[in-house]
C-alpha cells in the first residue's frame, strides 16, 4: 500500500511520519506552517478552524458563531454559512455531468444524478424498496411502523412526513402557492403541480402492451395495468373490501371511523376528502372553473359538465338488459332497473312507506316544493 509522507520531515530520517493517504498527510503539513489554529486553553493545534471550534465544546467553550452578511442568521460552522449565504445570492456552483442542470450544494447534486443513474441505495429492511434518498428510507419506514410524528395544530390530524404535514395547513388556510406555468390554476403542494402538470403533455410516451394506451407519466401506466390483472392488494381491516391504490384504502377507512379532517374555513361543515371539500369551498366562492364549449354555461364539478354534455350530444350510454330503455345519468339508470325487479330499499321513516327513490316521497311530509312550471309559475312537488 502506497505510504504518504510529510514534505516538511523529507529530509530528516529520524522524524519522518507516513500516513495511509494524501488527506491525512496534509493535514499534518499544517502543523509544521504557521496555519496552525491553536487551542488556548490546553494549547493544542489543529488543522482547520472548524475541527479546533469542536475541540473547544469539550472545554465548555461556545461555540464561535458566524454571521450571514446579508440577513441576521448565525452558523457554527463556515460549511453551514455557505450553503446559506447562496439561498441569497442564487449561486449554483454544482453542474449535473448528465444535464448540466446547476445545484447549490453538492449533496443535492449527489441525489439528482441518481436519478440519472437509477443508483438506490437504501434499503428497506422490512420489505424489499430501496430508495434514492436516506430521508425518503426514513419515511417510508414509517409506513412500516405507524410512527406519525407531524401532528396539525388546527385539527389533530398526524402524518409521517413533513411535508405532508405542510401541503395539509394549507388546506386550513386555504392558499395554494404552487402555480401551474401553462394554466390559471394553482395547487397547494409541488406533488399535486407535478401531477397536474402531465395534463399539458401532448406526448405519451407510456405505452401499455396489453390495451395500447398510452400514458403521459409511468405512475398512471403502473395503475392502469392493474386493471388489466385485477390486482387489488390493498385491503381494509374492517370490511375485507379491496384496492388498487393505497390511497383509495385511506379514504375508504373513513366510511367506517367517521372522521372528516378537511373543514371548510367558511363555515362549520367538514369531509372525509379533501375532494369534496375543494368543490365544498366554490359554493362560498361561486367559481364555476368547468365550462361548457357548446353553450355558456359553466359548472362547479367536472362531472356535472360532463352530465351537461350530454343533454347536447344526445349521449345515454347507460342501457337497461330488459327493455332497451336508456340514460345519459346512472343514477336514472339505477332506479329504473329496480322498476323490473319490484325492489323498494328506500323505506320512509314517517309512514313506513317504501320506494325507489327516497327523495320525491320526503317532500309530502315536510311541504318542499321543488319544481316551478315554465308556463303558469306554479310550484309543484
Amino acid at each position: 500500500m502506497e505510504k504518504f509522507t510529510c514534505g516538511a520531515e523529507a529530509n530528516d530520517e529520524t522524524h519522518r511520519e507516513a500516513f495511509q493517504n494524501s488527506g491525512s498527510s496534509k493535514k499534518h503539513e499544517v502543523s509544521h506552517s504557521n496555519k496552525r489554529c491553536e487551542c488556548k486553553q490546553c494549547g493544542l493545534y489543529f488543522s482547520d478552524p472548524n475541527t479546533l471550534r469542536k475541540h473547544e465544546q469539550s472545554h465548555g467553550v461556545k461555540k464561535s458563531l458566524l454571521s450571514c452578511p446579508h440577513c441576521s442568521k448565525t452558523f457554527a460552522y463556515d460549511s453551514q454559512l455557505s450553503y446559506h449565504v447562496r439561498t441569497h445570492t442564487g449561486e449554483k456552483p454544482f453542474s449535473c455531468i448528465y444535464c448540466e442542470k446547476p445545484f447549490s450544494s453538492s449533496s443535492a447534486l449527489a441525489v439528482h444524478i441518481r436519478m440519472h443513474t437509477g443508483e438506490k441505495p437504501f434499503h428497506c429492511s422490512i420489505c424489499d424498496k430501496s430508495f434514492a434518498e436516506s430521508k425518503t428510507l426514513k419515511t417510508h419506514i414509517r409506513a412500516h411502523n405507524g410512527d406519525k410524528p407531524y401532528q396539525c395544530n388546527q385539527c389533530d390530524r398526524k402524518y409521517a412526513a413533513k411535508t405532508s404535514l405542510q401541503a395539509h395547513i394549507l388546506l386550513h388556510t386555504g392558499e395554494q402557492p404552487f402555480p401551474c406555468s401553462q394554466c390559471s390554476k394553482c395547487f397547494r403542494s409541488k406533488v399535486l403541480l407535478q401531477s397536474h402538470l402531465v395534463t399539458h403533455i401532448s406526448e405519451k410516451s407510456h405505452e401499455c402492451d396489453q390495451c395500447g394506451k398510452k400514458f403521459a407519466a409511468a405512475a398512471y401506466l403502473r395503475n392502469h395495468k392493474k386493471t388489466h390483472t385485477n390486482e387489488k392488494p390493498h385491503t381494509c381491516e374492517e370490511c375485507r373490501k379491496s384496492f388498487r391504490r393505497l390511497c383509495h384504502l385511506r379514504q375508504h377507512k373513513r366510511t367506517h371511523t367517521g372522521e372528516k379532517p378537511y373543514p371548510c374555513p367558511h363555515c362549520s361543515k367538514r369531509f372525509s376528502h379533501s375532494v369534496n371539500l375543494k368543490t365544498h369551498i366554490r359554493i362560498h366562492t361561486g367559481e364555476k372553473p368547468f365550462h361548457c364549449s357548446i353553450c355558456d354555461k359553466s359548472f362547479a364539478e367536472s362531472k356535472t359538465l360532463k352530465l351537461h354534455t350530454r343533454i347536447h350530444t344526445g349521449e345515454k350510454p347507460y342501457k337497461c338488459p330488459n327493455c332497451d330503455k336508456r340514460f345519459a345519468v346512472q343514477s336514472h339508470w339505477k332506479t329504473h332497473m329496480q322498476t323490473h325487479s319490484k325492489e323498494r330499499p328506500h323505506i320512509c321513516s314517517q309512514c313506513s312507506k317504501s320506494f325507489t327513490s327516497k327523495k320525491l316521497h320526503m317532500q309530502t311530509h315536510n311541504g318542499e316544493k321543488r319544481c316551478r312550471c315554465s308556463v303558469c309559475d306554479k310550484v309543484l312537488f
